[in-house]
């Protein structure tokens, strides 16, 4: 018997990716404004695991069952973006706050009773701060997921998850503050 290893499995995506970006929005004495927003629409997410009798299946909009794979390892939203507004402030001081959106997904193959067969969408909010002290230091601060909001929680992720979620796409830690300082010697 010879029965030899194959790579014959495939992912085939189509969609749309969008950023558009605004700097430069005047404020008079309280300085100016900046915008950027990123989108991605995934059209489909074709799966073939390569094998006799496992036709090539679309997992865009989907997570879990046949959708976890070694090729595909997370939920797969149709539609995610991340807008960002940034203050450029006359006093050396930057602030930004991002809204991150997550679009629902169905568990592929779910029984209706389940209680993690639909994920609806998720938003996340982010606070980003520089100041710069002196020429040659500069104190941040930020803060993601501000509202604290949980990871939506499944029971199906298998070993593509961490802690009954997909960390890969939501926030599993929570709230998260961070800081730091550079001085430029």
């Amino acid at each position: 018997v010879q029965d030899l290893n194959m790579n014959i499995g495939s992912l085939e995506t189509s969609g749309y990716d969008v950023n558009i970006g605004y700097s430069g929005l005047e404020m008079g004495r309280f300085g100016s404004l900046s915008f950027n927003l990123t989108g991605t629409f995934l059209k489909e997410l074709i799966t073939d695991p390569g094998s006799a009798g496992f036709p090539a299946f679309d997992c865009a909009g989907l997570h879990a069952g046949a959708c976890v794979s070694s090729l595909t390892t997370a939920a797969n939203p149709e539609l995610r973006t991340r807008l960002r507004i940034g203050w450029q402030t006359p006093w050396d001081v930057d602030v930004a706050l991002t809204h991150r959106y997550i679009g629902p997904v169905d568990q592929e193959g779910a029984a209706v009773e389940r209680i993690d067969r639909h994920f609806s969408h998720e938003s996340y909010f982010d606070l980003f701060g520089t100041w710069n002290l002196t020429d040659t230091t500069n104190v941040r601060l930020g803060i993601n997921n501000v509202l604290d909001n949980d990871p939506q929680i499944n029971a199906s992720v298998g070993t593509t998850g961490n802690g009954n979620t997909y960390p890969q796409v939501y926030d599993a830690l929570g709230r998260f503050i961070f800081a730091g300082v550079t001085v430029k010697l």
